[in-house]
């Protein structure tokens, strides 16, 4: 049997996937709601199974968008959870549409024996006749039905609001003391030591920077999420911006034996746009090729495309020799924590967040950024923006605090 599979937790889409496959069912999965419709429209599955919990699609609108395809009416569709609070989300997907509700964590023979039932209930199902007796009734429970899935979508989003805005709210308070453990760590560092309380002191700076990071990573995305971050129109120098983030990156990378160049465009030079976020896309960039190469270049180039007499079409790219990206992780490299390989990223330090801001950052200046990337080979990261054309003014792109 073909059943796909809705999750956006790796564990439990191993676990299901491998408890299915031991029954000689042929499994496909996806991380959300999104790719699951366009894997079922690819192949229609003759099982669907899904988390209730994922980002992008949840599984209340995966469900009812599954269900509003004619071709899909009739395939069984289980959903199952691990954060059931409410009775009423399990009489909700149960009108949606859904075959059965389940709790995790699951039983292997529970899962099978309940996949059997929902097969052998649909298939049962299939040879009863259509009915049109009651059509007034249906729209009537339909209407209903669609109110309900309108106020659970509504009260999600209030929660989704609360969580982003006590996020912001805790990193902000937390930014404050922290601040204060790097400038008096810088401090001391500035005095003589011996050289194992030197050490400990970079430790206590290297790692309180690290934290700063992440912190300001989450409050960005908060204010992303509630739709709070805005992208500026300002007059900038893009070739002196440009040289800026050279001078930061070049003595990180000649440390690791790296070739690292850039390349602009000699026909740009002053733009209008958001200086502080175009760098912060770029400093992103920059940090990840150099950090996940550890022999070869890096190199960014910065082509003008196209131009008018008012705007500049610009493509950026931030090509690395460095360990690439393995096809099964490349859908999800701009998603939040979609890290290319969790032991690297531990060991290297990152919030996971990063490469989703910068998406979300490309997006708001209007742009769309792709990667290309071959595992062994190193990656090709790139997008495309209209910049309007700016006057010689001084100022120039800084880097991200």
């Amino acid at each position: 049997m073909k059943i796909l599979i809705a999750d956006d937790t790796e564990d439990s889409l191993e676990l299901l996937k491998v408890i299915l496959e031991s029954e000689g069912h042929q499994v496909t999965v996806a991380k959300d709601g999104f790719e699951a419709l366009e894997l079922a429209k690819a192949s229609t599955p003759e099982l669907v199974i899904s988390d209730l919990l994922m980002p992008k699609m949840d599984g209340f609108l995966f469900l009812q968008n599954f269900r509003e395809d004619p071709q899909f009416e009739k395939i069984p569709f289980i959903v199952y959870t691990a954060t059931y609070t409410d009775c009423q989300d399990e009489d909700l997907v149960l009108e949606l549409g859904a075959d059965r509700f389940l709790l995790k964590p699951m039983e292997p023979s529970l899962l099978i024996e309940a996949v059997n039932r929902v097969v052998e209930r649909s298939e049962a199902n299939l040879h009863k006749p259509a009915e049109d007796t009651y059509g007034k009734l249906a729209s009537d429970y339909s209407r209903r039905l669609a109110s309900k899935l309108e106020k659970k979508i509504s009260e999600l989003a209030v929660a989704r609001a609360a969580k982003d805005n006590f996020l912001g709210i805790m990193c902000h308070e937390l930014r404050t003391p922290l601040n204060g453990v790097l400038g008096l760590s810088e401090l001391l560092l500035k005095e003589q030591h011996s050289e194992e309380t030197r050490q400990f002191l970079e430790m206590i700076n290297n790692s309180g920077k690290q934290l700063l990071n992440v912190f300001s990573d989450i409050i960005d995305v908060a204010r992303m999420n509630q739709s709070k971050l805005k992208i500026q129109h300002k007059n900038f120098s893009l070739s002196a911006g440009l040289k800026n983030l050279e001078d930061l990156f070049a003595p990180s990378a000649a440390q690791k034996g790296l070739e690292f160049s850039f390349w602009v465009d000699p026909r740009l030079s002053w733009v209008q746009g958001d200086p502080i976020r175009l760098s912060q896309v770029l400093s992103n960039l920059l940090s990840n090729a150099v950090k996940f190469t550890s022999s070869g270049k890096v190199e960014s180039k910065v082509s003008l495309v196209e131009e008018t007499s008012t705007q500049y079409r610009v493509n950026f790219e931030v090509i690395d020799t460095g360990q690439g990206i393995s096809p099964q992780f490349l859908l999800a490299t701009f998603e939040p924590f979609g890290m290319v390989d969790d032991s690297s990223t531990r060991e290297l330090g990152g919030s996971g967040l990063g490469l989703s801001i910068v998406k979300n950052l490309v997006e708001l200046m209007g742009g769309t950024i792709e990667v290309d990337s071959e595992l062994g080979q190193g990656s090709r990261f790139h997008f495309e923006l209209t910049l309007e054309k700016g006057s010689s003014e001084p100022l120039t792109l800084s880097s991200p605090g």
